[in-house]
């Protein structure tokens, strides 16, 4: 059996996250540790202007006070008001210290990640999910004698990109998976492609519908909510306009990507592009995903529906990582650890067993 390729598109509702862990841990400095805790709370107590004092010059261009303002209101409406910084953490890398303050929101806890240059200036800043402290417990459908597993990494420093790599006991022959995007095409070798949870908009549409959703949560849109949704839409709408440039300040554009990465997807359309593939594929949705929505199922299924070799499945519990759940998924939800249903893993071992 060939290799078998599986394209995960997962947007992250929070900012791009950067793992100090792929430094080396130097326990809490006390200056840097205080220097971020007090950044922290100034953004709590509405400090903005204070906040961006410590930023360095590219910050600065990138994040005034009043983009720092939208950013911190932005994590707020998401996660709900601070309740308390729970801790706070140093690493090194190569020209960077990393300071990370672990945040207790009202609906969920994230990690505020502050990477200082070598004068202490602020050159860098995330939010992002806080990592699990609870123990992993396997799901029962999960033969733990039938394999093993060892952790990888690939790359270095800021960069550092980690992984699983599962093995299974036994003499094999074994198919081969392998979670990258975009490879279709460019390895036709492929026995068949898996899709889970895969945008087919725009990256900034799926963006932008995310937001929608987590404004309405409760049920209205406040004048601030709608202040800030006007502003993504402003920002969208600089990712479509054909002015579009790699000079245009990433601060003006969703995420605060840089517009070189805006500027390669444009025109790129992830139906269009499956139709010219010519390995079988396996479509996956969640009903409950608001990240990825029905929407992008469906439009899987409008360009892919008239072909044999592609099956679609969706999964009304299953959330955007395929865990099961009840009622609207939330930001809150991902804090509680689950596993991949059951239903999901045989519908993926069924149709890798059908490959030639």
């Amino acid at each position: 059996m060939g290799k078998l390729a599986v394209a995960w598109m997962a947007v992250l509702v929070a900012a791009l996250p950067l793992d100090a862990a792929s430094g080396q841990e130097t326990g809490v400095g006390p200056d840097l540790a205080a220097s971020a805790e007090r950044f922290v709370a100034r953004l709590e107590h509405g400090e903005f202007s204070a906040a961006a004092r410590d930023f360095d010059e590219t910050m600065t261009k990138a994040m005034p006070p009043e983009k720092l303002e939208g950013a911190w209101k932005s994590v707020v409406a998401q996660a709900g008001p601070l309740k308390r910084r729970v801790s706070v953490r140093v690493a090194k890398v190569p020209k960077y210290d990393v300071a990370v303050v672990t945040c207790e929101f009202e609906k969920s806890t994230l990690d505020v990640k502050v990477v200082y240059d070598g004068e202490g200036k602020i050159t860098g800043l995330w939010f992002a999910p806080s990592a699990s402290t609870a123990k992993y417990e396997p799901p029962p459908y999960a033969k733990q004698d039938s394999f093993e597993e060892k952790e990888v990494s690939f790359g270095s420093w800021l960069w550092t990109l980690p992984g699983t790599l599962t093995l299974p006991r036994g003499n094999g022959p074994f198919p081969a998976v392998v979670l990258v995007p975009r490879i279709g095409a460019r390895d036709p070798d492929l026995a068949g492609l898996i899709l889970f949870a895969a945008a087919s908009r725009p990256l900034e549409d799926v963006i932008l519908a995310q937001r929608r959703w987590l404004f309405m949560l409760d049920g209205e849109l406040s004048e601030e909510d709608e202040a800030q949704l006007r502003k993504i839409e402003e920002r969208v709408a600089r990712v479509k306009d054909p002015q579009l440039s790699p000079e245009t300040p990433a601060a003006d554009l969703p995420l605060g990507i840089h517009p070189a990465y805006w500027l390669d997807l444009r025109g790129y359309d992830p139906p269009e592009a499956a139709k010219s593939l010519k390995q079988p594929m396996l479509v996956l949705h969640g009903q409950r995903d608001y990240q990825v929505m029905m929407e992008d199922f469906d439009r899987w299924r409008q360009a892919l529906s008239s072909r044999d070799d592609v099956h679609f499945k969706r999964y009304p519990k299953c959330n955007h990582l395929f865990v099961e759940g009840e009622g609207q998924s939330t930001p809150a939800e991902y804090q509680t650890p689950g596993n991949v249903a059951q239903p999901v893993v045989d519908d993926i071992a069924d149709w890798i067993g059908k490959q030639p």
